[in-house]
């Protein structure tokens, strides 16, 4: 049973902690981060969790559960960490990009 609710809780904090980081990036980067940026970026994580559902359940019947579990559990560790270095570009791949990527990865993993 502790498992189970460590393996919510997990999800249930990656799923909802995006509103203070978006809160903190509002305050500094005012200029970056609109009303549809932060919407596609909170969002987007969403479409990731559709596709992956979908996704690694047909994987787990292809592989077995053993390594759908764990390949989700890695795409997870390794977005979450990407997110920790989301820096700010001057370039077509700016900050609000590279978080939304990230989060639909972990989305993915979710």
């Amino acid at each position: 049973v502790a498992a189970a609710c460590s393996g919510f809780l997990a999800d249930a904090y990656d799923l909802f902690s995006i509103d203070l980081v978006l809160v903190f990036f509002d305050y500094t980067h005012p200029d970056q981060f609109g009303d549809f940026e932060k919407s596609t970026v909170v969002s987007i994580m969403l479409v990731g969790v559709l596709i992956g559902s979908l996704t690694f359940g047909f994987v787990a019947d292809l592989v077995g559960r053993r390594w759908a579990f764990v390949t989700t559990a890695v795409l997870m560790m390794a977005s979450a960490a990407a997110s920790g270095f989301v820096q700010e570009s001057e370039t077509w791949l700016d900050m609000t990009l590279q978080l939304a990527i990230c989060r639909f990865l972990l989305g993915l993993g979710v």
